[in-house]
C-alpha cells in the first residue's frame, strides 16, 4: 500500500530513489582515523533520498569525524553536529574545511539517483522493467530443468 497524505509514515520516495537496491554495496571508510567510520556515501544517498531537493536540516547528534556532515555540507544543506570528543570535534572540523575534495565521491553518488527512462517508458518500449520477464513455455521449461539439475549436482555434492 502506498502512502497517502494522512498517513504517519510520510509520501512515497520519488523515481530517482526508487532505483536503488534493497541491499546496498558501499565499500567500508578505510581513509579515516575514527573507531567506527562509515563512508560518506552512506549519509549521502539517505539524506538526498528523504530530502531530495528540498531546503532542511541535518542534524547528527553523533557527529563523530564529521561524515554526516561533510555530506550535508556538499549536498547544500544547514547541518548540525554534535559531539563530546575534542579530538572528534577537531577531525569533523577539519573534514569541513577541506571537503571539497570529497565531493566527487558525492557526485558519484547522486549519478545513482538519475532517471533515464522511466519505468512505463521502457515498459511502451519493450524494453526489461524488471527481473522477471514474460517467457513462453518452452523457456519455461528449460529454467526449471536446469534447476533441476543444478539442485540435483548440490545434493550429489553434499553426500
Amino acid at each position: 500500500m502506498k502512502p497517502g497524505k494522512n498517513d504517519a509514515i510520510g509520501e512515497e520516495l520519488q523515481s530517482r530513489h526508487a532505483l536503488l537496491k534493497s541491499i546496498w554495496d558501499i565499500f567500508p571508510e578505510k581513509s579515516i582515523s575514527h573507531p567506527a567510520p562509515f563512508p560518506i556515501e552512506l549519509p549521502t544517498r539517505c539524506v538526498y533520498s528523504i530530502l531530495s531537493d528540498n531546503k532542511g536540516v541535518v542534524i547528527d547528534p553523533y557527529a563523530g569525524s564529521g561524515t554526516t556532515l561533510v555530506a550535508a555540507k556538499l549536498l547544500g544543506l544547514d547541518y548540525f553536529g554534535i559531539e563530546i570528543s575534542p579530538e572528534y570535534v577537531k577531525m569533523a572540523e577539519e573534514r569541513l574545511k577541506y571537503c571539497e575534495k570529497e565531493r566527487i565521491r558525492i557526485q558519484m553518488e547522486l549519478e545513482k539517483h538519475k532517471v533515464i527512462k522511466t519505468f512505463k517508458q521502457r515498459k511502451e518500449n519493450g524494453e526489461w522493467v524488471g527481473k522477471f520477464k514474460k517467457i513462453d513455455k518452452e523457456q519455461q521449461l528449460t529454467l526449471i530443468e536446469n534447476k533441476m539439475v543444478k539442485s540435483q549436482q548440490s545434493s550429489f555434492l553434499e553426500r
